[in-house]
Parts: C-alpha cells; sequence; structure tokens
C-alpha cells in the first residue's frame, strides 16, 4: 500500500506546519542558548557567533540535500517524517547531559576562541542543524501533490518554518533565560520535540489502521 503522502485532511496538513515550524523553533532556540553556555570558554566574542551560525547553516545544508535525497524513496512514507523530528530531540540530549565536559576538554586542547568555538560548534551543533535541515523538503514531499500547488505550499512551509524559527530566538533570549535554567529550557525542548514526533506517528498509524479495517470488508465484497 503506497504511504508517501499524508491523506489531506486539514488536521494532518496543520499538524505536519506545526510540527515543521516547532523544528525550526527548537533549532534557533538551542543555537542562541548553546552561545551561553559556550561563553564560560570561549568568551561571546564576534568570532564566537560567526563559528556557531557557520556550522549551524552548513548543517543544515548538508541536511536539505539529504531530505531532499529521501524523497526520492518510494516506500518511506510519513512515519520518516516523524522519526526524523524524533531523532532530532535525540541529537539534543548531549546539550545538556555531557556539554559540560565535553566543552572542557575542549577547550585545553583548543584554547583559542575562533577555532576551540568552531569544533565546540561542530561536536555539539552539527548533528542538529543537519536533522533540522531534513525536515523541510520531506514535509514539502509529504504536503505537494501536484505541480500547481506547489508553490503555494512551499511558500506556506517556509513561512511557517521562518516564523518559528524567529520565535525560537527571541523567546529564549528575552523570556525563558529570565525565569529558567538553561539546562531545563534544553530539556523542556528536547522532551517537547520528542513528544511532538510520537504523538504524529501513533495518530498517523492509528489512522492508517483504521483505513485499512475499513476497506477490507468493501474488498471483500462480491
Amino acid at each position: 500500500m503506497p504511504i508517501a503522502r499524508l491523506p489531506h485532511s486539514r488536521c494532518e496538513q496543520r499538524y505536519l506546519y506545526l510540527i515543521a515550524a516547532w523544528a525550526s523553533f527548537a533549532t534557533m532556540a538551542v543555537e542562541v542558548l548553546f552561545a551561553r553556555i559556550v561563553a564560560s570558554y570561549f568568551g561571546t566574542g564576534i568570532a564566537v557567533w560567526g563559528s556557531i551560525i557557520t556550522v549551524l547553516l552548513v548543517a543544515m545544508a548538508a541536511g536539505y540535500l539529504f531530505g531532499g535525497r529521501l524523497t526520492a524513496k518510494p516506500a518511506r512514507g510519513t512515519t520518516l517524517l516523524y522519526g526524523l523530528v524524533f531523532t532530532l530531540a535525540l541529537a539534543m540530549l548531549p546539550l545538556f547531559t555531557i556539554a559540560q565536559p565535553m566543552l572542557e576538554a575542549i577547550a585545553d586542547q583548543v584554547p583559542d576562541p575562533r577555532y576551540g568555538s568552531l569544533l565546540a560548534a561542530m561536536t555539539l551543533l552539527g548533528s542538529i542543524g543537519f536533522l533540522a535541515g531534513t525536515i523541510t523538503p520531506y514535509a514539502t514531499h509529504l504536503l505537494v501533490t501536484t505541480v500547481a500547488e506547489a508553490g503555494l505550499r512551499v511558500g506556506q512551509l517556509s513561512a511557517a518554518t521562518t516564523l518559528g524559527s524567529a520565535a525560537g530566538t527571541i523567546v529564549p533570549s528575552y523570556y525563558l533565560v529570565l525565569w529558567l535554567e538553561i539546562d531545563t529550557i534544553l530539556m523542556g525542548l528536547t522532551a517537547i520535540t520528542a513528544a511532538s514526533a510520537v504523538a504524529g506517528a501513533v495518530a498517523f498509524t492509528l489512522r492508517q489502521r483504521g483505513a485499512q479495517q475499513s476497506a477490507a470488508p468493501a474488498a471483500s465484497r462480491p
């Protein structure tokens, strides 16, 4: 049975936009928080910010390419998107579990803030940026069914993810860091990302089973 597309109910479409926007929110929030984490080791200079932004952009570019390649696999369907989002959550775990000893080791070996921050960003942010990049092209693949609507869907998804990125930049830096510890914020981002993936996968699986059960009696009729 083909599973490479979502059934185009409004609810499922909206959830797809929502989860893509949330992935962008979480990624940008992680970037902002990571800059604060590494400040204790490499400072807050422009070179440090340059390292973080460069690593994230290059990793996302690689993710865009890989996500595009995934769309060429017809046997892979909606559950793969939720798998990518869940893996993104897993990639966030080191930020509040092993980041401190890793950063201490990097700072000892590479004290230059330019290259030390670059190595730190590659180690802890690279996989996050890559996985975040895979989501948009694959979500576009699931949403677009005709050439005529391609531009509309791409525009809508780009707007949703860009607004998510903007919110992910402003909300942590203006508000969350005033109320919560950085590790607590990171745990919350990770938990919500994982939960959104699991909820989407479970809902899609249940709907698929319901569709199969509904189709079975009809197929058995003479």
